[in-house]
């Protein structure tokens, strides 16, 4: 088992990878027969690194359902409401509760 870790969020071109990635993910999870399947709730799928205002709608678009905030939320002066912000987009996307 192999980790990568890449804070991509000022690299557009590294996003354009990942997302694509995450996205295929999900679609295979999807497309498994139903008694096989591991539905959207159980299947967690992680994005740890480059996560901020900016780049939390496109992750939780490509199908990421955890997404990991450190650096964006340690350097905000308002990090209440940029988490606040951040599980609104999130909630657009997913169109439920978010948890956190």
């Amino acid at each position: 088992h192999t980790r990568y870790w890449r804070d991509w969020s000022s690299d557009v071109c590294s996003s354009d990878l990942v997302l694509p990635k995450i996205a295929a993910i999900r679609r295979a999870a999807r497309s498994q027969p139903r008694q096989e399947r591991v539905g959207d709730a159980i299947l967690g799928i992680t994005v740890d690194g480059g996560i901020d205002l900016n780049t939390i709608t496109r992750v939780a678009e490509a199908g990421a359902n955890i997404m990991v905030v450190g650096s964006a939320l340690f350097k905000s002066k308002t990090m209440a409401q940029d988490l606040r912000q951040m599980r609104e987009k999130a909630r657009a996307v997913f169109g439920k509760d978010v948890a956190g």
